[in-house]
């Protein structure tokens, strides 16, 4: 590009003057005014596209295409919040979404007497589901804990790997389901459940 330069007036070519912004292709933004706190985008050849930040504890995130302030997710979904009916030494969830994991929450589910608390999983919605496996003991002073499954395929010689247990943070059960894990069983080893409180499954993509 051929720049004129003159003794009056400067440069004269390409245009340039405090009203007509220089375009990209001159190096410019093609913007007459850039908005404050905006993160700028190129945009090709064309005046360059503004991202506003939007709500408070928005982030900066990809759609794949472009750049857009969204709110920042934890990932964790509320699949579903089970009550475990007085009496009962069992509470199942079928239907569930397909996911990474599942994060499993006693929220005050509290049993009779002590128990261990057990997982089984199931890849047909239900109707067969794997041998349990069990993690920590639940009781009306203990019922909180917090445990995780982890929908990944491991050797068929070891159905279930568990990865630790206790009563408040609970270990993580590999499901080596040929299919999606579907439904999730929890039952107490012995005892039942008081009635009270609640179980949350949440599920991460």
């Amino acid at each position: 590009m051929a720049v004129t330069i003159d003794g009056t007036t400067g440069i004269t070519t390409p245009a340039i003057s405090s009203t007509t912004p220089a375009g990209v292709a001159s190096g410019g933004t093609g913007a007459t005014t850039l908005t404050a706190n905006n993160v700028i985008l190129g945009n090709g050849t064309s005046q360059v596209q503004l991202v506003a930040p939007g709500s408070s504890g928005n982030v900066l995130t990809s759609n794949g295409t472009t750049w857009q302030s969204s709110v920042l997710s934890s990932g964790l979904t509320l699949d579903a919040t089970l009550t475990p009916a007085a009496a009962s030494s069992a509470v199942s969830i079928t239907g569930l979404a397909s996911r990474k994991s599942f994060f499993i929450i006693n929220n005050g589910a509290a049993s009779n007497a002590t128990a261990t608390l057990r997982f089984a999983l199931s890849d047909d919605n239900g109707s067969s589901y794997s041998s349990p496996i069990g993690f920590g003991p639940t009781n009306s002073t203990q019922p909180n804990a917090v445990f995780q499954i982890f929908l990944t395929n491991v050797s068929a010689s070891k159905p279930y790997y568990s990865l630790g247990s206790g009563p408040t943070i609970g270990g993580g059960i590999i499901s080596t389901n040929s299919g999606v894990t579907n439904a999730i069983q929890i039952s107490l080893s012995t005892s039942t459940f008081t009635g009270a409180g609640s179980i949350l499954i949440y599920g991460m993509n």
